[in-house]
């Protein structure tokens, strides 16, 4: 049996590299050169597991350790946050939707969810985010050493102060945390970037809004579903659509619990960005909805003025 190559169901091949008995054999997996003591049960059924296969986005895997993904058939948080991580930084159709990570990656440590698990068991505070580039303006890396926990509101008033998004002449996305000092550190005219950023201009100098890349208006919808999940999404189907396409993605029956469009569909993402982070489970959720689109849309409008 010692050196036989066996299929398994997930896996990929691994082969016997030591036997035993028929409760004690040794193999290796030939992709990643891990290694698993199992039997000859598991072995014939491929039911042997390869913890270092990276399963998640290609990048991640669970690793060896004593960290669990799920307790009692439900996924546990520190695994729901690092799989959104990973997925946000390497999911293709993820990027798509939210082209503001297209440039995030995800530090090599943490591509091991022990790594990252035991990260978050050593930080965790109950109701509080990851956020990335509050300890570093900046950062475009998930990591331990650039990560820290935040609540909802510090995440919120994070992301509206980093909301300038442009194109730069080669064409890649670039975020700018301070549009004025940015203007002067690169030779730019910021009225001209405002102009450029609400759509007033189509370019300066060669740099473009991201919203050049969104095309025509986007809607804002929040779902409830029957069994009270509340799924915040931005779209150009309509609401019946907008319906039957979370009913078909969930299996679930929803009702739309808010809905407003916009012209710019960047705004509707930015707005979307916000939204997601509140406490779902408030009854005050639509007024803090309303406040937050009302602060947004006051935002623009004073930058306008001061233009």
């Amino acid at each position: 049996m010692i050196g036989n190559i066996y299929e398994s169901n997930n896996h990929g091949k691994f082969k016997v590299v030591e036997y035993k008995n028929y409760t004690d054999i040794t193999v290796e997996f030939l992709d990643t050169g891990y290694r698993v003591r199992t039997t000859k049960r598991s072995v014939v059924k491929g039911s042997v597991r390869d913890l270092n296969a990276k399963t998640v986005c290609g990048v991640g895997f669970i690793g060896e350790g004593k960290y669990k993904t799920t307790e009692n058939k439900v996924q546990l948080t520190s695994y729901t946050r690092w799989y959104e991580i990973i997925r946000r930084c390497y999911h293709e159709r993820s990027l798509i939707k939210h082209p503001t990570y297209k440039d995030c990656t995800v530090d090599k440590r943490w591509h091991n969810y022990q790594v990252f698990a035991k990260w978050f068991e050593e930080n965790y505070i109950e109701g509080y985010e990851i956020d990335k580039d509050i300890k570093i303006e900046g950062n475009r890396v998930y990591g331990p050493d650039t990560c820290v926990f935040v609540s909802p509101l510090d995440n919120i008033v994070k992301a509206k102060a980093t909301e300038w998004v442009f194109i730069c002449p080669k064409g890649n996305t670039v975020n700018v945390y301070n549009l004025k000092k940015f203007c002067r550190d690169n030779n730019l005219n910021d009225t001209n970037m405002y102009s450029v950023y609400y759509g007033k201009a189509k370019h300066h100098k060669g740099w473009t809004s991201l919203d050049n890349k969104i095309q025509g208006s986007l809607a804002l919808h929040i779902h409830k579903t029957e069994d009270g999940e509340i799924i915040t999404r931005t779209t150009k189907l309509s609401e019946k659509e907008s319906i039957r396409a979370i009913k078909k993605r969930t299996g679930k029956g929803n009702i739309i619990i808010f809905a407003k469009a916009f012209q710019r569909g960047s705004v509707a993402l930015h707005l979307h960005e916000s939204i997601r982070l509140l406490d779902k489970t408030s009854q005050d959720l639509l007024l803090n909805v309303e406040q937050i689109i009302e602060d947004y849309i006051g935002d623009i409008d004073d930058k306008e003025k001061e233009e």
